[in-house]
């Protein structure tokens, strides 16, 4: 899993959002956090900008 996140979203917005797409200390049951548990996986994020 490698996420992309949208060339606008800059700075602190940025890293909330890979937090969250990242599904670290997620509730357990939520998209991100289920993703985060069956993909072996994990790259870093391309940053576009």
């Amino acid at each position: 899993m490698r996420p992309i996140p949208e060339p606008a979203i800059t700075g602190e917005q940025g890293d909330e959002v890979l937090f969250i797409l990242t599904g670290e200390d997620q509730p357990p049951g939520t998209m991100f956090q289920i993703a985060r548990v069956i993909v072996e996986t994990h790259h870093e994020p391309i940053r576009t900008r």
